[in-house]
């Protein structure tokens, strides 16, 4: 299914009498009567609209494609002028139901025995609570912007993985690699550290980094420079990623002012946003 798209057996958008050929209604009701109309569920967080889609996770809506499809619930603007149908926008960030204070990888409606959000990592089939060892169903009342094109599979080796480690990193390494990606991989962002790969060129550093990536997906990975960090713009498009690469640094000839890592070379040095 295509983004935003909707199921063949129930159109969308249709055409919406919003309150009758007067439509003395305000605002706030057309907001709500399009919101009761709409087949799948609409969310205003982090200062962003997002629809829920066919595989029960959120897609970033733009809101030239939200003002579009309330356009197209009224193509002859018989109820909605077009202040109307911008007034409805501003609406529906208020609405109940629609608005949420979560933040991505956060219950948006958490059940009284949901499980704590630091314990959860995103699966194509669904999320898997490091806890209690199940796996659990997508669902939209959690605020996962995307899955990874892996499927969690509790039987599966990787005697790969494992000897190329083997080949490239010490043995007493390989428990802090694991835990790193673990760590990567759930939304926990209390411990607050940067993980630099360090080594020679061809040594396994883009590698391990490429498994990582594929691990986050693609959704949830972004890549910045040091120069970024150092100060607040920018960098809003890394509200939603679990994984931040910072790529090569080459040794500056002179004393830098930008943010510095600790080694004259990193192949990768991978952060955590929340």
């Amino acid at each position: 299914m295509s983004k935003h798209a909707f199921p063949m057996f129930e159109p969308w958008p249709v055409e919406i009498a919003y309150g009758g050929p007067r439509n003395q209604n305000t605002p706030s009701q057309n907001a709500l009567i399009f919101k009761e109309a709409r087949p799948y569920r609409l969310l205003f967080a982090a200062g962003d609209f997002y629809t829920a889609n066919d595989s029960d996770y959120w897609d970033v809506m733009e809101p030239d494609d939200l003002r579009a499809e309330i356009r197209q619930t009224d193509p002859g603007c018989q109820y909605l002028s077009t202040s109307g149908q911008i007034a409805g926008m501003d609406e529906l960030k208020i609405t109940s139901g629609i608005r949420s204070s979560a933040m991505p990888f956060q219950w948006i409606k958490k059940a009284d025995d949901a499980p704590s959000s630091n314990n959860l990592i995103l699966a194509g089939n669904g999320i898997y609570n490091v806890e209690t060892g199940k796996l659990m169903p997508l669902t939209p009342d959690y605020f996962a912007t995307g899955v990874p094109d892996w499927n969690f599979d509790p039987d599966a080796e990787c005697p790969m993985w494992l000897a190329f480690l083997k080949q490239v990193l010490d043995q007493s390494f390989h428990p802090t690699l694991q835990e790193w990606f673990g760590y990567t991989l759930t939304p926990d962002t209390s411990l607050e550290k940067i993980a630099a790969l360090i080594g020679a060129s061809r040594g396994g550093k883009g590698t391990i980094k490429n498994v990582l990536e594929g691990l986050t997906g693609e959704a949830h990975r972004g890549s910045i420079t040091l120069n970024d960090l150092a100060g607040d713009f920018g960098l809003q498009a890394m509200i939603d990623k679990k994984l931040i690469i910072i790529p090569d640094r080459p040794t500056p000839r002179r004393r830098s002012a930008t943010l510095p890592l600790s080694a004259s070379r990193a192949s990768a040095a991978m952060t955590r946003c929340r």
